[in-house]
């Protein structure tokens, strides 16, 4: 089995965290689209758990409100549970998955690639956009 590339599924994990948000800017009033935006791992990318998690750990934000985000994770989860971006339902979610301990081998992300490309096809996202 070839290895998967951690840079590959981090593109796939891009891919739909963007077209999710349609490419815009999911800060509550910010609106800003275009190609300068970025996902950005609530859950940061070192765990390993949620690393690949689109659905749950992934975001789609503007360069402010993602070093906003990196700078202050706490309020920034607090801005997306208030404004109702993210459900407190979510963030337990999150939680609890990001506490679960993974061997992050191949094997792992042979299943992520798997998952990935299962809700690339779910959502209908064709290609990479950039």
């Amino acid at each position: 089995m070839a290895k998967v590339s951690d840079k590959y599924l981090l593109d796939l994990f891009q891919s739909i965290v963007g077209f999710r948000a349609d490419w815009m800017c999911e800060m509550p009033d910010c609106g800003a689209t275009g190609h300068d935006l970025n996902p950005h791992h609530v859950e940061g990318r070192d765990n390993k758990s949620t690393r690949y998690d689109a659905e749950q750990n992934g975001i789609w934000l503007c360069y402010n409100h993602h070093c906003f985000a990196h700078n202050n994770p706490r309020e920034f989860k607090k801005i997306l549970i208030y404004n109702k971006v993210r459900s407190r339902e979510w963030f337990e979610e999150l939680t609890r998955r990001s506490n679960i301990i993974v061997k992050f081998n191949n094997s792992f992300r042979e299943e992520c690639k798997e998952k990935l490309l299962a809700e690339m096809k779910r959502l209908g996202v064709r290609g990479w956009r950039r």
